[in-house]
């Protein structure tokens, strides 16, 4: 042990609140150590947004605007629904513009109608100021985006939503922004694995939700973090029906040290269950529940264990949650265009202020590969693979007492 506290600078204490399991002596051959955590390890430090930002900096929006068609925004057709998307992104945009020209960066932009067409954005390549662009944002969809990025390979092009074709791209220029939803298992696991130091871990799960479950497992087990694993039980009366063994989830418990109750579950009979006995036995101990998504419906819980068990769960984005940062927002953008931002204003305005800040402080490329950032609604941690960047980025948040949600660090 002094030999690693020596080597990497690192205290006796800080190396065993990282590796519990080494207050038990050496670990076996093939089992990891942390020495600091993951965004040490890997040199990623947080992007600040500066207060003034220089410069110069042209912009190209590349959208299905559909501007010559007379689209009813009130009907709930794909297209409509696609113009509302894009306009509430664009009005997200133009607001993050606003807000970085008033810090002294100098914007100029033009809006490009693609109608979601390669042959419309063909003709479009030809424009003397998307030529002249510094990046482009869009177009919307990703494989209209790659095609792109292909043409003009010394421009930064930004790819604004998620698709499951993008793992096949490797284009420099082309940033994903857009975040797979199985991040959120890995963003829980990383979370519990960095964070753990001498708490009680049960981990309670059933069949249908296993696959999700086991990459948690995995990586408890990697850190050599001990979990009791509590499975629930088929009902003798209906074997459809499931429970968890309320005797089984209590003697689980400890009164000395802290407990993390992980519950993976797609059941809300599972979920309620669990949630209805650690909410009793959380005056007595000190326990925090965790879940690998937000619980939409609420129909069989009772919120007041979720806010006395301080839960906490993984988000790909903050909107929809009541926490300041979102709060805040809404009110400038409700003071803008007297409307509430939707999903896809929050998601507008931070690809755009991100980015823009990104290119216009420092080198462009260095600084998605070491630094991280957090929006108003997202976070920002590009993970480069072969050529190309995606980003990764979630937040952890805890409900609090008021039944708002803090970001927990």
């Amino acid at each position: 042990m002094f030999k690693i506290t020596h080597d990497y600078q690192i205290t006796e204490e800080q190396l065993l609140a990282l590796n519990p399991a080494l207050k038990n002596g050496p670990l076996p051959e093939g089992v990891d150590i942390f020495i600091k955590p993951l965004d040490m390890l890997s040199g990623k430090q947080k992007f600040e947004y500066p207060g003034a930002v220089y410069g110069q900096v042209n912009v190209s929006f590349m959208m299905p605007m559909y501007g010559e068609q007379n689209i009813d925004l009130n009907v709930t057709d794909k297209k409509s629904q696609l113009r509302k998307i894009i306009t509430d992104f664009y009005m997200g945009s133009i607001t993050a513009i606003q807000d970085l020209r008033s810090k002294g960066l100098v914007v100029n932009y033009h809006v490009y109608d693609t109608k979601n067409s390669i042959s419309t954005i063909n003709q479009l390549t030809n424009d003397p100021f998307i030529r002249e662009s510094d990046i482009i944002i869009g177009p919307f969809f990703f494989n209209n985006a790659e095609h792109v990025a292909k043409h003009f390979k010394d421009k930064i092009v930004v790819s604004p939503i998620y698709s499951k074709n993008q793992r096949a791209n490797n284009s420099k220029n082309l940033i994903k922004t857009g975040i797979n939803p199985k991040e959120l298992n890995n963003e829980l696991t990383e979370y519990l694995t960095t964070h753990h130091t001498n708490q009680k871990v049960i981990l309670i799960t059933n069949y249908s939700a296993a696959s999700k479950a086991a990459v948690i497992e995995r990586g408890l087990k990697a850190k050599g973090i001990a979990f009791t694993k509590i499975l629930p039980s088929a009902n003798k009366k209906d074997a459809n029906q499931i429970y968890v063994n309320k005797e089984q989830m209590t003697e689980a418990i400890s009164e000395t040290v802290p407990n993390w109750v992980i519950l993976i579950s797609d059941n809300d009979i599972v979920m309620s269950d669990a949630i209805s006995a650690y909410g009793v036995l959380a005056s007595r101990a000190k326990i925090t529940l965790f879940t690998n998504r937000e619980i939409e419906e609420f129909n069989h819980i009772n919120i007041n264990y979720l806010t006395k068990l301080k839960w906490s769960f993984p988000v790909l984005e903050l909107s929809g949650l009541d926490n300041p940062r979102t709060t805040a927002f809404s009110k400038k953008y409700n003071n803008l265009y007297n409307d509430q931002p939707s999903k896809h204003a929050y998601a507008g305005y931070d690809i755009t202020y991100d980015i823009l800040n990104r290119y216009s402080t420092q080198d462009f490329y260095e600084n998605l590969k070491n630094n991280y950032s957090e929006g108003t609604s997202r976070v920002f941690d590009y993970e480069k693979s072969f050529r190309d960047y995606e980003n990764k980025g979630a937040f952890m948040v805890e409900m609090n007492d008021n039944y708002g949600f803090q970001i927990k660090h």
